[in-house]
């Protein structure tokens, strides 16, 4: 059947994880699709170099989009053309931008002799490197460090690992070894060039993580479950010193103010207002918040009452409402798999985080099952 119904699959298994699938499952590791933040740019696309004075303050005639760019809206710094927020919107901008502020009568300026000369010199030094450490070895450490201590669900103990452990691994790096010395399809050059790349991005990671105490986005830090927006509703920004990876942190505030005012014509800011997420994770429930009801949204939730579970919905703004199937017979609990229930008691009070427990239920005599008012 896996040979009839699955072959690449079952081919890609035995190539790349060992796996024979008619024997055993295929073993699966959290990856990266793609680096939420970026290089700074704000709505045109420009490139910001901020100050405390002049948090807005942008690099002239330097300009960032797609996957490379932060211009901190979801979506923005995904690849252009998998993206239609950043295609038709940032992209678009950019070169409205562009047009605008270059004078296209004016010469194409010279080359920077100096810059061209330092891109020149770590392409040479990278070529000719003749360390002891393997391109392919300091990938790996890199790789299991950041699943193992940066992975999505973060603690205070495993960012401080993180930061250890890549700092360490860091200051390998200029003993690296380059085999081939060629410039024809230099693999292992290319290797070399890019792990340069992930080695900067990866310490700028985990030092910003761990810096940051509260959740928020794909920040997901179990000490600190809680969004904290007075002391943490501000960008990161993360410079890194190249030779050595050391990592200096600074701070920059998030524009909060529309472009078009509500009095103008734009959209109500109440209805865009910022609200608490509830994280499910199989066999533990709800995560973020210790009260389900400020998440903004219904979730289906079941209260005891008289020995008895009983259907009961989480509303918008603390507004408990019955399910949409409206049952009050017994509930039967079964299969801890499957859906991120919270036990609140009946007599209205506020779940506490002992409370929370992952179950899926239906309505054992009518065998209906509970569906959420959304």
């Amino acid at each position: 059947m896996l040979h009839e119904r699955l072959p690449g699959i079952t081919e890609s298994a035995k190539i790349f994880a060992g796996v024979d699938l008619t024997r055993e499952p295929i073993p699966v590791l959290p990856t990266v699709h793609y680096n939420m933040g970026g290089i700074p740019a704000n709505y045109h696309g420009e490139v910001l170099d901020p100050t405390p004075e002049n948090p807005n303050r942008i690099v002239p005639g330097l300009m960032a989009v797609g996957e490379a760019a932060c211009a901190s809206v979801h979506g923005a710094n995904r690849l252009g053309s998998n993206s239609l927020t950043d295609l038709v919107v940032f992209g678009r901008a950019a070169a409205i931008r562009a047009g605008r502020v270059i004078d296209k009568s004016s010469p194409v300026p010279a080359i920077n002799a100096a810059e061209d000369a330092k891109i020149l010199a770590r392409f040479d030094r990278l070529r000719h490197a003749d360390g002891s450490q393997s391109t392919a070895k300091l990938r790996d450490e890199m790789q299991r460090t950041m699943q193992a201590d940066a992975a999505v669900f973060r603690t205070d103990q495993s960012l401080k690992n993180g930061v250890a452990a890549m700092s360490e691994i860091y200051a390998r790096l200029p003993d690296v070894k380059v085999t081939d010395r060629s410039l024809i399809w230099n693999s292992d050059l290319v290797e070399t060039l890019e792990l340069e790349n992930l080695m900067t991005c990866a310490i700028a990671t985990v030092v910003s993580a761990e810096a940051r105490h509260e959740s928020r986005g794909a920040h997901a830090h179990e000490d600190f479950p809680n969004r904290d927006d007075v002391e943490w509703r501000k960008h990161t920004l993360a410079k890194v010193n190249v030779d050595t990876g050391a990592v200096e942190l600074s701070y920059r505030p998030v524009i909060i103010d529309p472009l078009t005012p509500e009095s103008e014509g734009g959209i109500d800011l109440k209805k865009i207002a910022p609200k608490a997420r509830l994280l499910m994770r199989a066999g533990s429930g709800y995560r973020n918040d210790s009260d389900a009801r400020r998440a903004g949204f219904c979730r289906c939730a079941f209260g005891r009452a008289e020995g008895r579970v009983l259907p009961v919905c989480m509303g918008i703004a603390n507004d408990d409402a019955l399910c949409a199937c409206k049952a009050d017979a017994a509930m039967t609990l079964i299969d801890e798999r499957f859906m991120g229930v919270v036990i609140k008691s009946m007599q209205g009070g506020s779940p506490a985080e002992g409370d929370y427990v992952a179950y899926n239920a239906y309505v054992a005599k009518s065998n209906q099952i509970c569906k959420p008012n959304y």
